[in-house]
């Protein structure tokens, strides 16, 4: 092997071992421990947090950087809230050894806006004000997707953020409306998809 050769690989492999990151991984599955790993080339690290009124998980891994993290180096928080269920996820992508290390915690604390919602998967009226928390910082409403195909009469609303209704899940069916104003959700407004999206999320992250 000539003398270049050798030293073309050896600054490839040089390149590789700069380029590819170390991430912290959940090293349990309540992730109260945690391993650093080295990732490919292209991927990212990553953490998030999904908290939902059935469970929660936390994650910490090496990340594509298209496929699960479309935001670098911000917190990305996707909330939505109804009378009878909450579903909230927060990630943070980022690109520098080690940079996922830290435990985000979904914020809780009540704040201003109020939207109309349902009590349950049987209200078919909704207009009970709810009061929304955290980022929630936008109101929704749209036809519902869990077992009442048959009924387009039925309906969900409730307390969304921003960053879930400007989100590009338009590839799922269930269009979802978005508006700003306390108790704004009773006519239309903007459309997405957005219950479906977040409870896939959650499905997948619990398994």
């Amino acid at each position: 092997m000539s003398v270049t050769l050798k030293l073309s690989i050896t600054s490839a492999l040089l390149f590789y071992t700069v380029e590819a990151l170390q991430c912290y991984s959940c090293a349990s599955k309540e992730c109260n421990e945690t391993t650093l790993m080295t990732c490919s080339a292209e991927d990212i690290c990553s953490t998030s947090t999904i908290w939902a009124t059935v469970g929660s998980k936390v994650s910490k891994e090496c990340s594509m950087r298209g496929e699960n993290c479309v935001f670098m180096n911000k917190t990305t928080i996707m909330s939505v809230r109804t009378g009878y269920s909450h579903i909230s996820y927060i990630s943070y992508c980022c690109s520098m050894d080690g940079c996922n290390q830290n435990t985000l915690s979904v914020p809780s604390e009540p704040n201003a806006l109020k939207c109309y919602t349902c009590m349950s998967e049987e209200d078919k009226v909704c207009n009970t004000p709810l009061k929304c928390v955290g980022v929630e910082d936008q109101c929704f409403r749209g036809p519902s997707d869990e077992g009442h195909n048959d009924d387009q009469n039925v309906i969900r609303r409730g307390c969304a953020s921003t960053d879930l209704c400007r989100s590009n899940t338009h590839h799922l069916s269930t269009n979802i409306y978005c508006c700003k104003g306390s108790l704004c959700n009773h006519a239309w407004g903007m459309t997405l998809s957005l219950l479906s999206f977040l409870l896939a999320l959650l499905i997948k992250s619990l398994v």
